[in-house]
Order: structure tokens, then sequence, then C-alpha cells
């Protein structure tokens, strides 16, 4: 048997029941091969443990017991509700946010576009119209 049949057979173990014959050749090739007994130390480590864990009782009430222990320190903390919302860092942001906005909006009030007192000679309404005819054609005409 090589190495990956027996690594393919020990992590299958539990399972796929291997035959006696193929539990004979993981057993010599176990005893010639570091690497694979490795593995199989560490698949009945595995399996141990797990098997010990299963057979521990949880006590029904402990879920509610630690329930009960964070609604009650939720609702003694300093940081819960309105307290949280009088914060002065909180404040702060809020009252730079009520700034940046009025600021802008003055700014945007205070503006007064530009008028032109100047009339505009009629000829200059026509030339290069965007672009569309160059200036030397109406220089010319």
């Amino acid at each position: 048997m090589n190495c990956t049949e027996c690594q393919t057979k020990i992590t299958s173990y539990p399972e796929e029941k291997p035959s006696p014959e193929t539990l004979q050749s993981m057993k010599t090739h176990l005893q010639s091969c570091k690497n694979c007994r490795a593995l199989y130390a560490a698949s009945v480590w595995v399996d141990t443990f797990v098997t010990e864990e299963k057979r521990i009782k949880v006590n029904p009430f402990m879920t509610t017991r630690v329930m009960a222990q964070i609604e009650k320190q939720t609702a003694l903390s300093p940081n819960s509700g309105l307290v949280r919302l009088l914060n002065p860092q909180v404040l702060l942001v809020a009252a730079s946010i009520v700034l940046a906005l009025f600021l802008g909006v003055s700014a945007g009030s205070f503006y007064q576009p530009a008028t032109f007192t100047e009339q505009v000679p009629e000829e200059f309404q026509y030339l290069n119209d965007a672009g569309m005819e160059s200036l030397t054609y109406l220089i010319n005409e």
C-alpha cells in the first residue's frame, strides 16, 4: 500500500470500515511510514476529542442566564440611548455639518450673476457659430 491509498483510508475510516486485508496492509504501512503514522495519530486524537465533547451535557438554563446578564449590562451602559447622542464628539460633528450647510446656502444666495450694460453688435452674434463656420469665411464676405 502506498501513502496516498493509506491516507485516503485513514481519512475515510469512521464512515467506511476497511476489509481485514486492507486493515492489515495499513498496519504494515503505518509501521514503516512516519508521515502516515502522524496523520493516523492526528485522526485518532480528533475522533477522541469530538466524542468527549459530545458527552458534555449543557445546562438548559445557561442561555437564559447569559442573555439576562447581557440585557442587564446593556440597560446599565452609559453609552445607550440619548446619552450616546449627547456625546461631545457627536454634537461636534452635527454642528460642523450644520455650519457647512449654512455657509453653502449663504454663499449661493450672495452670488449675483454679472450683467452686461454694453450692447453687443449684431455681427458678433453670428461669428464662429459654435465652430461650424470659420472666421476667415465670414471676414472675406
